[in-house]
């Protein structure tokens, strides 16, 4: 029976694993690099670290905090802050709320900013282990990634190449005539049904771009997302504005001979 995940998170944090053997656990977790298992998997330990990095502060007492950062002043060190508030001018309603109450109790900002990266000052090694198995972790989710968009997109190609002899000697569809057959074949519904908002056009618009080529340099293709799938197909962006286009796109399509459930 396998150890529950947070265990598991304690054995490599604790140097029980090397890199082979963390490669190995991520395959056989994941059922051979599954992305969504990945992508849990990447989530568990994102909480993991919240948790334990919380306990993990929570061991030092105040007076350590000061003598650390007291230590780092006597040899002109730069306290390290959290990237995403380095140079904030501004605060939110919220953030100001906040820095007045620390102000009442006795906080002083110039020497100890609320925004502290305490694990860098306290813990610096702690997690070393297990940012090791996060780089390998996100590295296989961009690999995994990389190779699903790649397969995708040598399918749609395949499905474009044309053998001359059964298309008027031509081979080569415009944009509009392959958003037209990508649609018939029912693909832009099935990833308008997978996007967080299924109207998203600009969404829509890069991974068929990144699927199919089609250039969106000057969102020309985002325009056409835009009015694909709406009933009315009058405005000029619409792949299906002008009858030849739908002819010729539709004369591709037949030559797969498969039903039209479309319609």
């Amino acid at each position: 029976m396998q150890k529950p995940i947070y265990e598991i998170f304690d054995s490599i944090r604790s140097g029980e694993m090397g890199d082979s053997q963390m490669h190995k656990f991520i395959m056989d977790y994941s059922n051979n690099y599954d992305i969504e298992i990945l992508k849990l998997l990447l989530r568990d330990l994102e909480f993991y670290f919240f948790m334990e990095k919380e306990e993990k502060e929570s061991e030092f007492s105040w007076d350590e905090k000061e003598k650390k950062i007291k230590e780092l002043e006597e040899k002109n060190k730069e306290i390290p802050v959290y990237p995403s508030f380095k140079g904030a001018i501004e605060l939110t309603q919220k953030q100001f709320e906040a820095k007045e109450k620390l102000k009442k109790t006795g906080w002083d900002f110039d020497k100890m900013p609320p925004n502290i990266d305490w694990e860098k000052i306290l813990y610096p090694f702690e997690f070393f282990c297990l940012y090791q198995f996060e780089r390998l972790l996100k590295n296989k989710i961009v690999e995994v990634n990389e190779k699903s968009l790649n397969e995708n997109r040598t399918v749609v190609t395949n499905i474009f190449e044309i053998p001359e002899n059964e298309y008027s000697g031509k081979n080569e569809l415009s944009p509009k005539e392959k958003l037209i057959v990508l649609d018939k074949l029912g693909i832009v519904e099935l990833l308008r049904q997978k996007l967080n908002f299924n109207d998203n056009a600009t969404h829509l618009a890069e991974i068929l771009g990144a699927i199919t080529g089609i250039d969106n340099t000057k969102g020309t293709l985002t325009g056409y997302c835009n009015y694909l799938t709406r009933s009315d197909h009058s405005n000029k962006n619409s792949p299906y504005s002008s009858e030849n286009t739908v002819n010729k796109a539709m004369q591709i399509y037949n030559t797969f001979k498969l039903k039209d459930k479309t319609n």
